[in-house]
């Protein structure tokens, strides 16, 4: 059945909330090695461009965040973060929902750079953020994941697509035991279930998402 898009009013709904994982969430995780975390949908912006010095001008004064112009770099202000993906693509993440009734983030970017050859898409709803954490989080993505993300080799702050459990994911590691994983909305359900098979060794925990 195909899902109904949010009513007026109401908040925008999580591939994730069939499961009623706010039941099972706690703030103190204590001794999971994995804790897991469903993160709120949040605006997430497609940008394609040239990264020259006026477009990320541009992008600053609007975003209030920089550009990230070297490979696997990300850039993050008060609730803006920017991933690169490739030479000339980024994805734009703010705190809030973007699409139909959402913040305008999207609409605001696609002002500011009108008249520039830049595209910029809001694909907000397309993506699923999972929040991997814990003294076992990278031991459970190397079960599904080729990537190697020793901190010496993928240190935090670093982003990169690859796949974990055959889902295409970003990769963005915040700190040394913690990582937000961005997932296809519909392959959301199947990779929180992969995540907690593979963790149950050393014991999952749902935590509830800061602030």
């Amino acid at each position: 059945m195909a899902e109904r898009p949010p009513q007026p009013g109401l908040p925008p709904q999580g591939a994730l909330a069939h499961r009623g994982l706010g039941l099972r969430e706690t703030a103190e995780p204590g001794a999971a090695g994995l804790h897991l975390t469903a993160m709120a949908v949040r605006s997430c912006v497609n940008l394609r461009a040239e990264a020259t010095p006026e477009i990320r001008t541009i992008l600053t004064q609007n975003a209030g965040c920089g550009l990230p112009v070297q490979p696997l770099d990300a850039a993050k202000r008060g609730t803006i973060t920017t991933l690169w993906l490739g030479p000339d693509e980024w994805l734009i993440v703010a705190g809030g929902h973007g699409g139909g009734n959402g913040n305008g983030f999207c609409e605001r970017l696609e002002a500011a750079f009108r008249g520039h050859f830049v595209t910029v898409t809001d694909i907000s709803d397309a993506y699923t953020i999972l929040r991997l954490a814990g003294p076992a989080a990278a031991e459970v993505l190397a079960k599904g994941c080729s990537l190697d993300t020793h901190t010496r080799v993928f240190p935090p702050g670093k982003v990169a697509r690859s796949l974990l459990a055959q889902a295409e994911v970003i990769l963005h590691r915040l700190k040394p035991d913690a990582f937000e994983i961005y997932v296809a909305r519909s392959y959301a359900d199947y990779l929180w279930r992969w995540l907690e098979d593979a963790g149950a060794e050393y014991g999952v925990a749902v935590v509830a998402a800061a602030g």
